[in-house]
């Protein structure tokens, strides 16, 4: 949406205003293979620039949760198309394991 605003010297400037949108999902992953999930997390925490203290906290939780192993993972920004006007400005998950969880059943 573009705005008209006074400029200097009496003059009109053309300002493009933004729109943020909201985007809610809920994603459930089935995770066949405990293990593997945890050492590819292990192995990602190794590539985020964080201070020492709170990578030990993280791999703590990494083994301690799944659910954190996951959300270690998850690439939200990677979610968005790159598509022209279109930037993703915050990403936040958090991950859970959820023992009720039933899968729906293949309508056929």
């Amino acid at each position: 949406m573009d705005v008209l605003r006074a400029g200097g010297a009496g003059t009109l400037r053309r300002m493009t205003q933004s729109t943020f949108v909201r985007i809610s999902a809920d994603i459930v992953v089935e995770v066949t293979d405990a293990a593997a999930v945890r050492a590819a997390a292990l192995e990602a925490v190794k590539d985020v620039d964080m201070p020492d203290d709170e990578r030990a906290e993280t791999v703590e939780r990494i083994n301690a949760d799944l659910g954190d192993a996951v959300a270690m993972l998850v690439d939200l920004n990677g979610f968005i198309a790159e598509e022209p006007g279109l930037q993703p400005v915050e990403a936040a998950w958090s991950a859970e394991v959820d023992e009720e969880y039933e899968p729906e059943e293949d309508e056929e």
